[in-house]
């Protein structure tokens, strides 16, 4: 939800929450994602999903936070440094290669998904 720039976001009266669905924007690409990602990549996915239902949030916010938050899950989880043929070089790979696509993923498709959330519990008020 993009208010004009007489208007202010706010949120809604019955500011209900959003319920976090782990990674990806609907059944069944969640189930497949939940089952790969490991605990602190679900973590970043669910942090996103509050982040999009939150009004004073904007995209590029949730977008910036959730590169932030894989780029340090993916360092957590394998901090290591490996050579090419070691099994945990090859994770670590694999790690960084998914969050990657991840961030990609909701910075070209992502904006339809914020929408929703965001129309469900914001609105435009006139500034005061």
């Amino acid at each position: 939800m993009f208010c004009s720039n007489s208007e202010v976001k706010t949120w809604k009266s019955d500011k209900r929450r959003t319920e976090p669905n782990g990674c990806g924007p609907n059944k069944p690409l969640n189930d497949i994602l939940n089952l790969v990602a490991p605990d602190s990549v679900l973590n970043c996915c669910n942090a996103h999903d509050f982040c999009y239902a939150n009004c004073t949030q904007t995209f590029y916010d949730c977008e910036t936070q959730f590169d932030s938050c894989l780029t340090e899950a993916a360092r957590e989880i394998f901090k290591i440094e490996c050579a090419d043929k070691d099994i945990k070089c090859n994770l670590s790979k694999l790690a960084k290669m998914l969050t990657t696509s991840f961030q990609e993923f909701t910075e070209i498709f992502g904006c339809h998904v914020y929408k929703k959330p965001q129309q469900r519990f914001c609105t435009c008020e006139p500034k005061k």
